[in-house]
């Protein structure tokens, strides 16, 4: 099971690397990540208490579909260790 802390710390690493400003904010019961792209705003929402084995798997893989909706997924990914 993957801490929440270091779901976000991961996905602030790939959004960093994609040349985005993130702004982390305290939902209640979620955490959630915004940033700007192209004019829109855009949300990564991750729980504080994953339940799930693939929290860190589905985390990455919607953030991956909001970076490739915007354009950025067709540079180079950075791999974040």
């Amino acid at each position: 099971m993957r801490r929440p802390n270091e779901l976000v710390r991961e996905a602030l690493a790939t959004l960093v690397a994609h040349g985005h400003v993130p702004i982390l904010s305290n939902g209640g019961k979620h955490i959630k990540l915004t940033w700007v792209a192209h004019g829109q705003r855009r949300t990564l929402t991750i729980s504080r208490s994953p339940s799930d084995r693939r929290a860190r798997q589905k985390s990455q893989a919607i953030l991956r579909r909001l970076l490739r909706a915007e354009g950025a997924a067709a540079q180079s990914r950075p791999e974040v260790s």
